[in-house]
């Protein structure tokens, strides 16, 4: 059953209006889609859950930087973040031609390729004496324009079509204004000439005097439209521009920052063309030789990655910037420019005007709170800044915060997200943001299989027969009971496209786990880590899952108040209880799984419930404490007295179950046990 919930304060009526109207401002605070008016913030170096480093042939060294400002002082790289210097040093100075930028969706991978584009466009401060003003080549073909065909002959014409004419556009720009053409005849006279593709245009032209004869500019167009029919008009193999491209690189003694390739959002088409496009590119570079700039989701990547022999390339690790960073920018701009701001004026009611002004101030002034809602918020997207900013719209757009007050604690912003504006002020299942970590489909019952999924896959990061489909199945198995089918529905609710907490090469979801599925090997994203080591400790997110989902335990209440705290604690600790029971028993089975295992896994177990225990444990002493106080005591007292006494005796009984398991007591739930004998009267 799910236990019904009275008096929960729902705003979907009264909000109704206020949010239609108000949308398109809100929208056009947080700009999801762009780097928007407070412009690009630079990235991080590293994920707040930085992996484990493994072994990598293929990865750029970033310990030369220093050595590298030097050699690179003609380039303005004044604004550039330490990690978009790496990237920047790396194309114009790299081991590699072809640099591969591997990250999670939405991480910001666009934004920071555009701002090494406009790098590299700068003037430089000093000119290699070939050109009077540099104006570098730099190709960018986004693949999320215009690459919408699912059969992969016409992907791939598509591709070299587009990639032909933009070269040749640049290219034959070049050999107008420079001595290229004539380079390319005597190249292809010598002996054993790379551009022997050239010969039989060339053929016609041996005599030097005659081919002189020709003004320069008619030869160039001679030559472009022998290209044009050698290629199809660019549709087929175009490895003849390519070879165009290496001439005029070598020809012009360009340095590397001279003609750049970029390829963004290659993962948005299908997976079969990705892998196409990502050979063609690297045997296109083999000829070409200059640098290129490639964009890739994790997944997309590591599949290609594992099954590349042919071409090296070097590899950069995208984290994106901190999301809160981006967020608190776009709310101080809004509040510094609001009276100017076009969008505020557009919205014909002052008080829905006035409302948004009030949220907007209630945020930036609780930004150092303890329970600051946009941090925890934040958390929740890992690394994707575009979730980040499109979740922030429920900060302002929701049913569970009246539209024109100030809300009375953080925790009610924070339950805003996660409930965003819905009737029923719960969790959906179906949620695109939120994923209920509770939640087993498709029945929708109170599980932990997507916490110990999430478990396995992290604790067997630097293993990858760990993380196998195969091996998880029979892991969970043994731990819970889990079927094939439970195990195919909560990998897919896992790796659910618009919020993934894993990924597996060319996966976003399985329609069935045949024998080719159980090689896949999955991977924990950075909002994985992040629900599985911050979400279980928050008490507003545990509390609104548990309410979420369907309980089989008798003896839980039917309904519960949820205007009155004591009684929404008393209902969590009894959650808790429950899961620290199938906790207990799925740690034991796995302990005896492990022992008679005939794999050498290393694996620690743990009660996961008591680190809930123990953070959700602290929230409650912290809000029900002070309600007890001193003097007289009054019913409302006493309830508070007698929960925080059942939160005691859940502590000391779960810890002595930890130590009595496992040999050793949880630090922090020992401490907090403490913490409740000291405060709170036991007997």
């Amino acid at each position: 059953m799910k236990v019904s919930k009275h008096n929960v304060p729902n705003y979907y009526d009264r909000n109704r209006l206020f949010n239609d109207a108000a949308e398109g401002l809100v929208q056009d605070i947080f700009q999801h889609q762009d780097v928007g008016s407070t412009g690009y913030i630079n990235s991080r170096r590293a994920s707040r859950y930085q992996q484990k480093g493994g072994p990598t042939t293929n990865t750029e060294n970033a310990d030369q930087d220093e050595e590298l400002k030097d050699v690179l002082a003609h380039y303005d790289t004044s604004d550039l973040g330490e990690y978009e210097r790496r990237v920047f040093f790396r194309i114009v100075l790299g081991n590699y031609h072809t640099i591969v930028l591997r990250g999670d969706m939405g991480s910001g991978k666009s934004a920071s390729i555009n701002r090494i584009i406009e790098t590299l466009r700068r003037p430089r401060k000093e000119v290699c004496g070939l050109c009077r003003q540099c104006t570098p080549v730099v190709i960018k073909l986004d693949f999320n324009k215009g690459f919408e065909d699912d059969e992969l002959d016409k992907l791939m014409r598509e591709f070299r079509r587009r990639l032909y004419h933009q070269l040749r556009q640049e290219l034959l720009d070049l050999f107008r204004k420079t001595a290229l053409i004539n380079l390319l005849r005597d190249e292809v006279l010598k002996k054993s000439s790379p551009y022997a593709e050239f010969g039989p245009f060339i053929d016609n032209y041996q005599n030097k005097a005659a081919w002189e004869e020709i003004p320069k500019n008619q030869r160039v167009e001679k030559l472009f439209q022998y290209v044009h029919e050698e290629t199809k008009h660019g549709t087929e193999n175009i490895s003849m521009l390519m070879n165009l491209v290496h001439l005029t690189k070598s020809g012009l003694s360009a340095d590397a920052g001279c003609l750049v390739l970029i390829f963004d959002n290659i993962d948005s088409v299908e997976a079969k063309a990705q892998h196409e496009i990502l050979g063609k590119i690297l045997s296109y570079q083999a000829t070409a030789q200059v640098q290129a700039l490639v964009a890739l989701r994790r997944g997309t990547y590591t599949d290609f990655e594992s099954g590349n022999v042919s071409y090296t390339f070097g590899t950069i690790d995208h984290t994106g910037p901190n999301i809160e960073d981006i967020i608190l920018a776009r709310l101080k701009y809004y509040a510094e420019n609001w009276d100017s701001l076009p969008r505020v004026q557009a919205i014909s009611k002052p008080a829905y005007r006035r409302a948004v002004k009030l949220r907007l101030d209630y945020l930036l002034e609780n930004w150092d709170h303890p329970r600051r809602p946009i941090q925890r918020v934040a958390a929740i997207c890992g690394s994707s800044i575009r979730m980040g900013l499109f979740m922030s719209e429920r900060f302002f757009l929701n049913s569970a915060v009246p539209y024109d007050e100030k809300p009375k604690y953080p925790d009610d912003v924070v339950r805003a997200v996660l409930v965003s504006d819905s009737p029923n002020n719960e969790i959906a299942p179906d949620d695109h943001c939120i994923a209920n970590l509770l939640l087993q489909n498709p029945a929708g019952d109170a599980s932990l299989l997507n916490i110990r999924i999430l478990q396995l896959v992290s604790e067997f990061e630097n293993e990858k027969f760990g993380r196998s489909v195969r091996n998880l199945l029979e892991m969970l198995q043994e731990i819970g009971g889990w079927d094939t089918e439970d195990c195919r529905e909560a990998f897919n609710y896992l790796l659910y496209l618009r919020r993934p907490l894993l990924w597996a090469d060319n996966k976003t979801k399985y329609a069935d786990l045949g024998k080719r599925e159980m090689e896949d090997v999955l991977h924990i994203t950075e909002a994985g880590r992040a629900y599985l080591n911050e979400l279980p400790l928050d008490l507003v997110y545990i509390q609104e899952a548990a309410l979420s989902v369907r309980w089989k335990d008798r003896y839980l209440p039917i309904s519960v108040d949820y205007s009155k705290v004591i009684e929404r604690f008393g209902v969590l600790r009894r959650f808790l209880e429950i899961l620290a029971k199938q906790d207990y028993d799925q740690t034991l089975n796995l302990m005896h799984w492990l022992s008679k295992s005939e794999f050498s896994i290393r694996i620690s177990p743990i009660l996961f419930v008591n680190r809930i225990i123990a953070a959700l444990g602290r929230s409650v002493l912290h809000i029900l404490n002070p309600r007890v106080g001193t003097g007289e005591l009054s019913g409302l007292k006493i309830d508070a007295m007698n929960e925080l006494r059942a939160w005691y005796s859940i502590i000391e009984v779960w810890l002595g179950t930890e130590e009595e398991l496992l040999g050793k007591a949880h630090y922090r739930l020992e401490q907090l046990r403490k913490e409740y004998h000291e405060k709170v009267h036991i007997n």
